[in-house]
C-alpha cells in the first residue's frame, strides 16, 4: 500500500479511572509539519502526547505512523523515531556528557558542546568547574530548573528525531531565555515533525495547524490567523496571554 507519511489519530478514546479524558477523537500530523496542542488544563494535551511517545497505551488503538497500526511497532521502534522534551526534566546521576549522550550513544564532545550552545547552557556549563564532565546529582538537583531544562533540549538536539514531541518545554524558563531557546527550536526542527503543547502562545504562530481542545474534544482548528479571525476560543486565550504577559 502507498506510505501515508503522517501519525494520525482516528476515533480514538481514552480513560483514566473514574476520567473519561476522549472519546472519539480525530486528528492528523503529516510528517515535516508543525503542530500544537492548545487548551486549558485537564483537556486531554498531555495525554496525547503520552500516547504517541508510548508512555500510556489506549486500549482501543486508534493510533497510526505512516498507515500502520501503532501498536505493530515496539515501543522502542516509536522511540527511535521521537526527541520528547515535557515539562519535568529527567537527568540521572551522571556527568553531564552521558546526561546529554542518552539520545546518541555515539555522539562525539565537540558535537555535545554545539548543542549545549545552541540551548543556552553555554555559561553556566563554564561555571562547573569541571564542565561537561561535572557529575550531576540525583535527579540534576545541583542545578536549577531552567538550567535542568536547557539540558534535556541539548539531549534532543544530539538525537536529531524525525519527529519532536514538545510539553510546554519553555515553561520553567524566563522569557528572554524562552525567545533563545525557541529560535534554536525553529534551527534544529527544520525539516522535521514538531506535536508541541503549548500555553505560551506567541511561540506557535508560525505553526501549520493548531488543535484547541476543550473537555477532551477539538473545538477548534487552524492556523494562528485563521484561528484568531474566527474570534472564537483560541481568539479569547490569545486575548488572555497577551494581557498576562503585558500585566
Amino acid at each position: 500500500p502507498p506510505v501515508k507519511e503522517k501519525i494520525e489519530i482516528k476515533n480514538l478514546g481514552f480513560s483514566y479511572p473514574g476520567h473519561v479524558v476522549f472519546e472519539h477523537l480525530n486528528m492528523d500530523f503529516k510528517i515535516g509539519g508543525k503542530y500544537a496542542l492548545v487548551g486549558e488544563s485537564g483537556s486531554g494535551k498531555s495525554t496525547i502526547i503520552k500516547l504517541i511517545s508510548r508512555q500510556i497505551l489506549s486500549k482501543n488503538g486508534g493510533i497510526f505512523y505512516e498507515g500502520i497500526d501503532y501498536y505493530n511497532f515496539t515501543s522502542n521502534e516509536i522511540r527511535k523515531k521521537l526527541a520528547l522534551i515535557s515539562q519535568e526534566a529527567t537527568l540521572f546521576p551522571m556527568s553531564i556528557a552521558d546526561n546529554i549522550r542518552i539520545g546518541n550513544p555515539d555522539i562525539s564532545n565537540e558535537k555535545i558542546i554545539k548543542a549545549l550552545k545552541m540551548s543556552g547552557c553555554e555559561e553556566f556549563i563554564k561555571a562547573l568547574p569541571e564542565g561537561i564532565d561535572t557529575v550531576l546529582t540525583e535527579k540534576g538537583n545541583n542545578l536549577s530548573g531552567g538550567q535542568r531544562q536547557r539540558l534535556t533540549i541539548a539531549r534532543a538536539i544530539v538525537k536529531n528525531a524525525p519527529i519532536f514531541l514538545f510539553d510546554e518545554p519553555t515553561s520553567a524558563l524566563d522569557l528572554e531565555t524562552e525567545n533563545i531557546i525557541c529560535n534554536t527550536f525553529d534551527e534544529v526542527t527544520r525539516n522535521h515533525t514538531v506535536i508541541a503543547v503549548a500555553h505560551r502562545l506567541n511561540t506557535i504562530k508560525n505553526y501549520d495547524r493548531i488543535y484547541v481542545l476543550e473537555h477532551g474534544r477539538i473545538v477548534e482548528q487552524g492556523t494562528h490567523k485563521e484561528l484568531l479571525n474566527q474570534q472564537g476560543r483560541y481568539y479569547q486565550m490569545y486575548q488572555d496571554y497577551s494581557r498576562e504577559e503585558i500585566e
